[in-house]
């Protein structure tokens, strides 16, 4: 083999395992990204879990809101009810007093009755029960 055979052979193998250290280099680094990726997306789900618990909490106290807040209302119109009756029941009095009186004691007797269902269903520390200012 002459002299520029060997060069020539050397050069080749050199190439040859440049190109494979070149390659192997080139795998390492795509192994190290992919692996900073996928420890990405494992931190990405993770907080995705994270906000779907939190919207199906926010989901359950909206649900409970509304509930709440339609019970108010059905509230407030049975007064707003009870109220205009109680007007034409006493346009409808007004000129006879023992009716009128009737009326009044009846009033009194089912506020009575009212409160004391407020009372038996206070709790002594004051707190409020299930109502808008309860827990």
């Amino acid at each position: 083999m002459s002299d520029n055979d060997q060069l020539a052979l050397a050069i080749q193998r050199g190439l040859s395992r440049g190109l494979s250290d070149g390659f192997s280099s080139i795998g390492r680094q795509l192994v190290v990204a992919f692996q900073g990726f996928t420890d990405e997306l494992k931190g990405l789900k993770t907080q995705l879990t994270r906000i779907e618990g939190k919207l199906s909490n926010m989901s359950a106290e909206l649900d409970k809101l509304t509930t709440d807040v339609q019970h108010t209302t059905d509230v407030e119109e049975s007064a707003i009810t009870l109220l205009q009756g109680l007007s034409s029941q006493i346009a409808e009095l007004k000129n006879d007093p023992a009716k009128l009186q009737a009326l009044s004691d009846s009033l009194n007797s089912e506020a009575d009755k009212l409160a004391a269902a407020v009372v038996a269903n206070t709790p002594a520390d004051g707190g409020g029960g299930s109502g808008p200012s309860g827990p």
